[in-house]
């Protein structure tokens, strides 16, 4: 009797510690869910794309990565089949490769794989599959349209993400409503069902989170046109996501035939672009107003993610004025990668604009736009691009704005991390910004009738230049250090003699290891008459220093000082503007 009343006592001991043992585990698992969400807005997020392609031509591969400087991978893409179901996008890419250390038996070889062996070095790293992208976004309005379309498609994503270790899911719809490519199918109701898809996909990945015990990621890559932003409920998608990557980039581009800035930071009021409604390109095709856009639909700042393109975008035929900024273009050029089965797409790695673009183009900053591109006038190509300053401040405007971090695509593109070292510094120790050298100016004296003139290099004072080139018919003929500290202004002045009949045409460069600013342009004709200056036209956007000479309305303008914007013969006697001749 006594013994059953132990057994009893035993068993109800032992049940009530199974019960409290059950609520502390929910308890714990909550908590940690809870925990590991707040750690996702907690830091600034270093977002990085990387392309199931960048390991065929480009060789680069996700062992490549600089894995201790990104937060989260978004691999790119996965598909959609025909059943609305998430499918493997490259599966030789993605599960089959065989990498060094891979064994012909193992069940899962591949990207996939590496991503997972990254994270077991890189604790802190977290990866998402994006799916759709540019060229599958063909199936989005379908899987979207009914409860049990959206069910089958989020149940897809969970196995998925499950079956190859990935920490979330990545939507990258283009776009609803309206948009994209030409086969794509799209509605107006898309709208509405993009927010119902993504709701049914939140609830999916908590259940399957729950079960797992751990938290699984959902974030969308959206647009940043203003006619595309009004084709989301900003104010409803924000709950049941992560945070959302807006694709700020690719607001022009070669299928426009006017160039322009891919990626501003603001709008340059000397955009020739047209404002009419939904679009209002001129005033809102900028990152800054797009980031706006959607901070004033309600989504926290913290879940904004401003994305930052390390490619450019060229054009060619480019009219050589105003340095080929807002100028006329015939066509693109041939990009990095592009072959006779890409066609020319005008599409720049920015490690090749770096090494093979920077060091013969001229590189020129938009003040207004905060962007800097190259042109050449010898071969009509201008590229718009990011460079490690431009990066820097959009680094700052994430910081200065309590904006959730920088997405970028794509990894590739900067093998040196120039640009996402910048990012990485900025973002977790406010870091230092880079500059550019200051400008140098180019000028002659007046020669004589025998060919006989000198050419003469102003460096201005605390230059930020290591060093200068000179280059005569785009051709260096001169490359010396220079004292980037000197409080003084440096003159080199180069002689020359004899010279033949013909143009000349003369340009410095000041470079360091940022970037390059190029002077102005000096023309030289030699002929029988003798060596006259030809100043390039005055401009309202181009900077001038002292010394500066300009042609306008018919006569030759000397800059007493810094000035931008002032117009020769405006400004009076006390002006900026000197007259020289007439």
């Amino acid at each position: 009797m006594k013994r059953k009343q132990i057994i009893k006592i035993c068993s109800v001991f032992f049940l009530v510690m199974l019960f409290l043992a059950n609520q502390v585990s929910v308890g714990l698992t909550a908590a940690s869910l809870e925990e590991d969400q707040s750690q996702q807005s907690a830091n600034k997020r270093i977002v990085a794309y990387y392309t199931a392609w960048s390991t065929y031509g480009r060789n680069y591969n996700v062992p490549d990565i600089p894995a201790d400087k990104i937060t989260h991978i978004n691999y790119a893409f996965a598909n959609i089949s025909n059943q609305g179901t998430i499918m493997l996008g490259d599966p030789w890419a993605d599960v089959e490769k065989a990498f060094p250390g891979d064994s012909w038996d193992q069940p899962l070889k591949g990207h996939f794989n590496q991503l997972n062996k990254l994270k077991e070095n890189h604790p802190h790293l977290q990866t998402l599959i994006s799916v759709g992208g540019w060229t599958w976004s063909d199936k989005f309005s379908d899987i979207a349209l009914t409860n049990a379309s959206r069910s089958n498609f989020a149940a897809s994503c969970v196995d998925f993400i499950r079956q190859y270790g990935f920490n979330g899911v990545d939507i990258d719809w283009e776009y609803p409503v309206e948009g994209g490519m030409p086969n794509n199918i799209y509605r107006p109701e898309d709208k509405q069902n993009f927010t119902h898809l993504l709701r049914e996909l939140r609830e999916q990945l908590d259940a399957a989170g729950q079960e797992d015990g751990t938290y699984y990621l959902l974030t969308v890559a959206t647009s940043a046109g203003a006619d595309k932003i009004l084709n989301l409920e900003l104010d409803q998608i924000h709950q049941y996501l992560d945070f959302i990557n807006v694709m700020t980039y690719d607001f022009h581009g070669g299928w426009e035939n006017i160039t322009n800035h891919h990626a501003p930071l603001y709008a340059n009021p000397n955009d020739p672009s047209s404002n009419n409604p939904p679009g209002y390109i001129k005033t809102k095709y900028n990152t800054h107003s797009a980031i706006q856009q959607y901070l004033d639909g309600g989504v926290p700042e913290d879940k904004v993610v401003v994305g930052v393109p390390f490619y450019g975008r060229g054009w060619s035929g480019v009219t050589n004025n105003n340095n080929g900024l807002f100028q006329s273009a015939a066509g693109v050029p041939p990009g990095t990668w592009d072959d006779w089965a890409s066609g020319n797409t005008g599409v720049f790695d920015y490690t090749d604009i770096k090494r093979n673009y920077l060091p013969t183009y001229g590189n020129h900053f938009d003040e207004a736009s905060k962007v800097p591109y190259v042109y050449s006038p010898a071969t009509g190509i201008m590229i718009s691009y990011e460079d490690p300053i431009s990066v820097g401040l959009k680094s700052d405007y994430v910081m200065e704005n309590n904006l959730g971090g920088i997405m970028f695509w794509e990894i590739s593109c900067d093998r040196d991390s120039d640009l996402l070292n910048v990012i990485y510094d900025k973002l977790n120790d406010g870091g230092t910004q880079p500059l550019n050298p200051k400008s140098s100016t180019v000028s002659t004296d007046k020669v004589e009738n025998d060919g006989n003139y000198t050419v003469t290099v102003t460096i201005p004072p605390k230059s930020r230049a290591d060093y200068i080139k000179l280059t005569e018919n785009n051709v260096v003929i001169l490359e010396e250090n220079v004292d980037a500290n000197y409080n003084n202004n440096t003159t080199i002045v180069v002689p020359f003699s004899d010279k033949p009949e013909g143009i000349y045409i003369y340009q410095a460069q000041l470079l360091n290891d940022y970037g390059s600013t190029v002077s102005n342009v000096l023309n030289v004709t030699v002929s029988e008459g003798g060596v006259e200056p030809i100043y390039p036209a005055w401009n309202s956007t181009s900077i001038y220093h002292v010394g500066d000479k300009v042609t306008w309305q018919n006569s030759v303008w000397e800059a007493k000082w810094w000035t931008q914007g002032e117009e020769p013969g405006t400004t009076g006697e006390w002006g900026v503007w000197k007259l020289i001749s007439e």
